[in-house]
Order: C-alpha cells, then sequence, then structure tokens
C-alpha cells in the first residue's frame, strides 16, 4: 500500500470511528441492560442512564453487568457467561486503543498502525481482517445482551419482566 500521509490519516480515522461507534453502541446495550434490570418504567430507566449510568466507565459497566448476571445466574454463570465478560474485557481493551493511541504513520500491510507509550514505545498493528474480526467480536456481544435484554422483558405471570 502506498498512501499519502493524508491518506493514512483519514484511512485512521474511518477504521477507529468505526470501532468506537461500534463500542459505544455496546456500552449503550450494556446500559440498557443495567438500567432494565432495575426498573421496566421506561421513564425510570432513562433517568438512571441519564443520572447514574452515563458516569460510570465502560469497564465500571462491564464489572457491574457482570455481578448481575452472576446474582441472576449463580452456579450457571460461567459455562454461560465466562465467555461474553472475557470479550466484553478484549472488545474494551481494544476500544481504549483505537481511542486513546496516536496514529502511527507508516505505508505497510496494515490499515492502521497505533503508538502507545507506556513503559516503552509497542505498534499495535491491525490489518483488515483484524479489523473485521473485532467489528464481528463486537456485534456478537452485542447480540448477546439484545437477547439478554429481551428475555428480561418477557412477562411473567405477575406481570413483571423480570425473571429471577
Amino acid at each position: 500500500m502506498n498512501l499519502s500521509e493524508d491518506e493514512l490519516i483519514a484511512l485512521g480515522i474511518k477504521y477507529r470511528g468505526t470501532i468506537i461507534d461500534e463500542c459505544a453502541a455496546l456500552e449503550k446495550w450494556i446500559e440498557s441492560y443495567i438500567a432494565m434490570y432495575f426498573t421496566w418504567n421506561g421513564e425510570r430507566a432513562f433517568e438512571m442512564l441519564e443520572l447514574v449510568l452515563d458516569r460510570l466507565t465502560f469497564d465500571s459497566k462491564i464489572g457491574v453487568f457482570e455481578a448481575m448476571l452472576k446474582k441472576k445466574h449463580k452456579d450457571q454463570f460461567k459455562k454461560l457467561y465466562d465467555k461474553l465478560m472475557s470479550e466484553l474485557r478484549i472488545i474494551k481493551d481494544e476500544r481504549n486503543k483505537f481511542a486513546h493511541y496516536n496514529q502511527h504513520l507508516e505505508n505497510s500491510e496494515q490499515i492502521v498502525i497505533l503508538s502507545s507509550y507506556r513503559n516503552s514505545h509497542t505498534l499495535h498493528k491491525y490489518t483488515n481482517d483484524d479489523f473485521v474480526r473485532l467489528i464481528n467480536r463486537i456485534e456478537r456481544c452485542g447480540l448477546i445482551i439484545k437477547e439478554l435484554s429481551d428475555d428480561m422483558w418477557d412477562l411473567d405471570e405477575s406481570g413483571s419482566p423480570y425473571k429471577p
């Protein structure tokens, strides 16, 4: 690939923006699950999003989500959700790289190269295949969380959407 500096910057903006946008959507699914866990009243859930959840980091939301799943699924958690939680943490770490690391401008086979300087200089290189795998990983987790949220909204005989 032989791109100009401007083309490399534009490519980085495109891919970084896509990852950050996809992760923001995933984070909203987690927030919605957390809010619905406590109330199925839409107005109150929205207030929780505004007043509480928007003040938490992505990592904190993942921690709260994990604690809720452990509480709800007790002995089945590891079997059912250990992989999901591991995937969410990987996604969070990758999102942080795309959001916070500087773009390294270099013509190579990689579509994006990011530089980190913590403890030593490290280049994080991403090919198109890496990018597609990360997007697929984000979308798979989003679908699982959406299904969990949908299951929570199925009304039981008491009229409550929450199934303890």
